[in-house]
């Protein structure tokens, strides 16, 4: 009789451990392959999971890992894949088995590195930050060739990958021709300094035709395949004689440098340049050769790329004409914009004496306060400069600004709204009183002054 109580206690045991056995084989069923999307609730929190037919163990069976809220807050175990802790898709997915960007967990455990890679690539703090805006700038150097200096600047060119344009004076060319060479091959650009250095504005034009056409003559004579497009006026001496007979487009400049031993005031120079600028320098200039050397580096910093003056104009869309002077190159924006309103006509010539400054062109300063964004003045106009707009207020605080175009072809200047806002300022617009269009070293004829919109 003990016998049997004896053998039924122990069968009793068996079929507990057996249905217990069941119980924790179906109960994990749910967590591996086919079965459907479900939810599980960790800390409170809540995170979505999906399972597919491929995948292995997955939430609800971490070793000891932390699911995140999305918030970067710890919320207990439980939502963690044995590899890689789950989150809500805004921070980095795990490892295998991890978390895609829309916040599931990955259904793929084969492939999940090439996943986290392209995830590591998306959150990597140096492909997010934002690159810094291209600015062109075209250094000049003028006088060469001479030896010593050119050399140095070419040294400058090597060292830091850039290119100049050098301006060379025609009776030098024999006794340094070789470095017309070096020029060229250092990617950089030559163009005409006249042969003597003289006062142009002071020639005859038979003068003018000798000046520049045995200067050319040196220089194909040096590297025949040098293509000389541009002109440099010794001094910057110009006339209307100099316009007409030259034949090249005058480069002139935005910034100068300064004497040889105001080495801090030309770094200081070379620093505040402006996208579009052309900067003058000499190649006898000592201090102006260290100052570049120290600013290159600097300058590329702030997100300049260093062009010769012709690249500035292709790269800015514009087509430089022979006889027109050219300080700065900005973006040509006449596609941009349409004339809307017609503010002024029927211009005289008006000197560019400074010594008879006089204004071109009288604006009504009540319609330009009127300007909005995107709008500007489409100033058509006859001059071998460009000419300037004049922005003055007195009523209840003094302000005066001279500003160049926003982009300029050489007939068509346009100045936006935005630039005389940047330059004058919003109050000072508020209050305009006075606004005229002024010569810049050349006669001018304003022969429309119209008020243009952008897109329109």
């Amino acid at each position: 009789m003990r016998y049997y109580k004896k053998l039924i206690y122990v069968l009793c045991v068996l079929v507990t451990v057996i249905c217990l056995g069941l119980l924790c084989g179906c109960g994990n069923s749910g967590r591996q392959g086919n079965g459907p999307a479900e939810q599980i609730s960790v800390g409170g929190n809540r995170t979505d999971t999906q399972l597919s037919e491929d995948a292995g163990e997955t939430s609800g069976q971490a070793e000891a890992g932390t699911a995140n809220d999305g918030q970067g807050k710890a919320d207990g175990a439980g939502g963690q894949t044995e590899a890689g802790i789950a989150n809500d898709g805004q921070g980095k997915a795990g490892e295998a088995g991890g978390q895609t960007k829309d916040g599931r967990l990955s259904d793929q455990v084969e492939g999940s590195e090439e996943s986290d890679q392209a995830e590591d690539s998306q959150n990597d703090p140096v492909q997010k930050e934002n690159p810094v805006a291209e600015k062109l700038l075209a250094i000049t150097v003028d006088d060469g060739p001479d030896g010593e200096g050119c050399k140095a600047y070419l040294e400058i060119c090597r060292e830091n990958d850039i290119v100049l344009t050098f301006f060379v004076i025609g009776q030098n060319i024999e006794a340094h021709s070789g470095q017309l060479r070096e020029m060229l091959d250092a990617g950089c650009e030559i163009g005409n300094h006249s042969w003597s250095h003289g006062y142009l504005n002071s020639m005859t034009a038979d003068e003018l035709q000798r000046e520049i056409g045995d200067t050319n003559e040196m220089i194909r004579r040096s590297v025949p395949e040098a293509e000389i497009s541009l002109a440099r006026a010794p001094y910057f001496a110009y006339s209307d004689l100099v316009y007409e007979s030259v034949g090249y487009p005058l480069i002139d400049a935005a910034l100068a440098e300064s004497d040889a031993d105001q080495e801090a005031k030309t770094l200081q120079t070379l620093l505040s340049a402006e996208d579009g600028d052309i900067v003058l320098l000499h190649c006898w200039n000592q201090g102006s050769i260290r100052a570049l050397r120290e600013a290159v580096p600097k300058l590329k910093e702030k997100g300049f790329r260093f062009v010769t003056v012709s690249g500035l104009f292709e790269a800015k869309g514009v087509d430089p004409k022979a006889g027109t002077v050219y300080r700065h190159v900005a973006e040509n924006l006449m596609g941009l914009y349409q004339k809307t309103e017609q503010l002024f006509s029927d211009g005289k010539l008006t000197s560019g004496d400074w010594n008879n400054w006089t204004d071109a062109a009288v604006l009504d300063a009540a319609r330009l306060k009127k300007m909005q964004a995107g709008q500007g003045l489409w100033v058509e106009y006859d001059s071998a400069s460009a000419p300037c707009l004049i922005l003055q207020s007195w009523s209840g605080g003094a302000g005066w600004v001279q500003m160049t175009p926003t982009s300029d072809d050489g007939r068509t200047a346009i100045f936006t709204y935005e630039d005389m806002l940047e330059q004058f300022g919003a109050e000072d617009l508020k209050r305009l009183d006075a606004c005229v269009i002024r010569p810049v070293g050349a006669n001018l004829t304003v022969l429309s002054v119209d008020v243009a919109t952008r897109g329109f």
